[in-house]
């Protein structure tokens, strides 16, 4: 199989803008995913005084410590119903991800 030769050239003027822009809109959306979870947090005084854990919690719960965990469906919920898109950032009431359990890698 031959090998593919990279045409990018990083030294150029273009490539370093489009990396920018790529950064910054990774830093966007790593913004939303955290307001996401402080908005589902703020429910925890409900939870605590049911005796339940957060969802998040809950899933803490089942994964193996310390083992990655990729959130597949974080913004699933972005700019609908009552989310404004800045302070109220909502997940769509659901979690799913790859994580691991009992050491096997499993979709959650």
């Amino acid at each position: 199989m031959p090998i593919i030769e990279s045409q990018v050239r990083r030294d150029s003027e273009t490539f370093a803008r489009r990396r920018k822009a790529m950064l910054a809109l990774i830093a966007h959306i790593e913004r939303l995913e955290q307001q996401v979870h402080r908005c589902s947090a703020r429910a925890k005084p409900q939870f605590d005084k049911r005796g339940q854990l957060l969802p998040r919690e809950r899933l803490a719960q089942l994964l193996d410590p310390g083992a990655s965990f990729v959130e597949l469906s974080t913004l699933a919920g972005y700019a609908q119903h009552d989310d404004d898109g800045v302070d109220e950032v909502y997940g769509a009431g659901i979690i799913t991800g790859i994580g691991y359990v009992a050491g096997t890698r499993c979709m959650v």
